[in-house]
């Protein structure tokens, strides 16, 4: 198959022999990821409920009569097409939307297969389908009733979804049979089961159509409607949006270096999209549509456009009625996780700074009275699992925030020193000018006085109560699965006192002595900087943790917040003995020594074994690279490379074409875990910035 990213004079195109797919979303948490073939119980359409945190599936796949292989996927960013013999399909995903606009070439037969229920609910039992037609519609209601094959009750109804289609020929047969799939891709990720049965639903006729889900048919019809009504004006909407996407600073500034090759560039502006495409709700204009959540778009004009042309319910500036943040990943992490949001938040921050500003905020307010954040903002069973790290990425973020506002605040005092050279003028406009100037002035000053009155009042209080419920002999001790690696095996749970969690706390009470001039803080930064270096170093390697000098990727993170712990010198020692350990030649790190007994070089999925034993993570691939360019460009050059290069050809070629996935086996350069992962892209995009500067 031949896989294609259409950026005008930077387009590029490879043939692959992977079971590529791609991944559309509407920003508000729904999506669909189709691949060559069905390979997954995660492909097809999804819509996600904001007010619950659901996600619900509704279409497994659609295929096209005669026509079953794909022999080229097209990537336009906010569409994507693909060639079956002699038929174009075309997928467009609109904001603001739960549904999907479906086109082709020609008139075409095409099969409907679907598999409605929650995203993770296996059950087999239980599932009704009525397909029925009204106002030129299509409409399939779902019913999940309980079975005591299954349940303890029999015949409970959980919920009900529907699916309106509308094509423009009308015309459709209804099927209404079972058939098995088999998804050799969760077979080989060990994610049972591996086989199910879906409903083989409709036949139907034409070039274009629309799905619309809900969970009310009214709203699913209406959208429906709407949509098929206004698909030439709403696509062109999408183009509009993608094109503003591409006037950002960050973008101009990657896409004008003429140091930088093709392929970085589009994998670049690839991770860029797919980062905001995991946001939800960062427009200050909404809609409101059919599962009551609230979807954003550009412009108040095209709203107004949208109301004018339809009875369906629009309302403005409404978002605070729902939840807002960057989804961890997809199709699996649908939920906002703590540490993955903050790690993500810099690179969001070039997308859109007020969004990342807003998010910033809500987790300085998020602080629990023994200092830490919770893992998960929403319900979720991880959320209980205790997390030992993302208060410290919340202050580094802050870090960097205070950073900007003080370049603002020599703006504010170079314009202040200008003033002041005119403000004895007798002119009545220059003294009228000179007021209005004053009161701007006085009120960045007053903005900038209560934001970092918020971050140190947040920063003490989450100080306050790590030394009283999380230190341990003066160091920060988490409980079992608290850090980023949160599985166990062979009880390998990093339990104790660990380098990155350390490093992080030194960095807050470097930035608490900033913000407050209390010697205190410099004193706990100074004795807690002096036993991490007798305890963990050794003149040759960091130790992961106390006691523990197993070698892992985490001294890449402990540098890249607190570079102060070592030397420029003594960081070069510690890479260079570390890389020997987990250096993986096509260009990326293992999460734990090669030579370890607990190290696995293949992935093993949903079998947590090589998880964190093994696994390449793109995260920390990128993030080691970008903290070994800064500690040595020359030095660390190769390796820099490679992991550019290695990230770029997962972006660009490799499972869910543009988007960077979770993690690798550590065999070889595969693409593994979710689809589109939020840290993987967050982090491709600093060390891209940062490589190139």
């Amino acid at each position: 198959m031949e896989a294609i990213h259409i950026l005008g004079r930077l387009s590029l195109n490879r043939n692959t022999n992977e079971n590529a797919g791609f991944l559309l979303t509407n920003k508000k948490g729904s999506y669909c990821g189709f691949y060559n073939a069905p390979s997954s119980r995660y492909h097809g359409l999804f819509c996600f409920d904001q007010k619950t945190m659901n996600m619900y599936k509704f279409i497994d796949n659609i295929e096209i009569a005669g026509n079953s292989h794909v022999s080229r996927l097209k990537n336009g960013f906010y569409f994507i097409e693909r060639i079956r013999n002699d038929v174009v399909e075309s997928f467009t995903m609109p904001k603001g939307f739960n549904s999907l606009i479906y086109e082709l070439s020609n008139d075409s037969e095409i099969s409907l297969f679907l598999d409605c229920k929650l995203s993770a609910d296996n059950r087999e039992w239980g599932r009704y389908y009525d397909i029925s037609e009204e106002k030129n519609c299509v409409i399939v209601k779902f019913t999940k009733k309980t079975d005591r094959r299954e349940d303890s009750t029999d015949g409970k109804e959980e919920f009900a979804l529907y699916l309106a289609i509308k094509s423009d020929k009308n015309a459709h047969a209804k099927i209404g049979r079972w058939i098995e799939r088999n998804y050799s891709y969760d077979e080989g990720r060990n994610s049972p089961p591996s086989k199910r049965y879906i409903y083989d639903a409709l036949r139907i006729t034409g070039s274009k159509f629309v799905f619309s889900m809900s969970k009310n048919k009214n709203d699913a019809t209406g959208e429906c409607e709407h949509v098929f009504n206004n698909i030439h004006e709403i696509k062109n909407n999408e183009k509009e949006d993608f094109l503003n996407l591409l006037k950002n600073d960050s973008i101009k500034k990657i896409y004008k270096n003429d140091r930088i090759s093709k392929e970085i560039k589009i994998a670049y502006i690839n991770a860029f999209n797919s980062l905001n495409n995991l946001t939800i709700g960062n427009k200050k204009k909404s809609i409101v549509s059919e599962f009551g959540q609230t979807s954003e778009r550009e412009s108040c004009t095209r709203v107004r456009v949208l109301a004018n042309k339809s009875s369906y319910c629009i309302r403005l500036n409404d978002a605070h009625l729902h939840s807002t943040g960057i989804f961890a990943g997809l199709p699996w992490f649908f939920q906002f996780w703590s540490r993955d949001s903050l790690i993500s938040l810099k690179a969001l921050s070039r997308i859109n700074s007020e969004f990342s500003k807003k998010l910033l905020f809500e987790y300085l307010n998020k602080i629990e009275n023994d200092g830490r954040l919770l893992n998960l903002t929403e319900q979720h069973n991880s959320k209980n699992l205790g997390n030992s790290d993302a208060h410290g990425w919340l202050f580094l973020r802050c870090k960097e925030a205070i950073e900007n506002i003080n370049r603002k605040k020599e703006i504010i005092n170079s314009i202040k020193k200008s003033m002041k050279i005119i403000e004895y003028s007798k002119n009545p406009r220059v003294k009228n000018y000179l007021k209005k100037c004053r009161l701007i002035v006085r009120k960045k000053e007053n903005k900038y006085h209560k934001i970092l009155y918020e971050i140190e009042s947040a920063l003490e209080k989450s100080i306050n109560g790590l030394l009283k419920y999380h230190t341990k002999a003066g160091f920060e001790a988490n409980d079992r699965l608290e850090t980023w690696m949160d599985t166990e095996f062979e009880k390998d749970n990093r339990k104790g006192v660990r380098v990155e969690i350390q490093a992080l706390r030194l960095n807050m009470y470097k930035l608490m002595f900033e913000l407050t001039q209390n010697q205190k803080y410099k004193v706990f930064e100074n004795i807690l900087k002096m036993r991490i270096k007798g305890k963990f170093w050794n003149g040759k390697t960091l130790a992961d943790g106390l006691n523990d000098f197993t070698i892992r990727p985490n001294v890449f993170i402990a540098a890249y917040v607190y570079p102060e712990l070592l030397t420029i010198r003594e960081w070069e020692i510690c890479f260079e003995s570390s890389l020997k350990s987990l250096w993986l030649d096509w260009g990326g790190v293992s999460t734990i020594d090669k030579n370890s007994p607990l190290f696995t070089e293949t992935s093993t999925g949903e079998n947590i074994k090589s998880y964190h034993r093994g696994d390449s993570w793109f995260w920390i691939n990128n993030l080691a690279a970008l903290t070994l360019h800064k500690t040595n460009k020359i030095k660390f050059k190769n390796q820099v490379q490679k992991i550019i290069d290695a990230s770029a050809e997962e972006i660009l070629w490799k499972g869910c074409i543009g988007c960077h996935s979770e993690l690798s086996s550590a065999k070889e350069l595969s693409s593994k875990g979710c689809f589109s992962q939020a840290w993987s892209n967050a982090m491709f995009m600093e060390l891209i910035e940062e490589a190139f500067q």
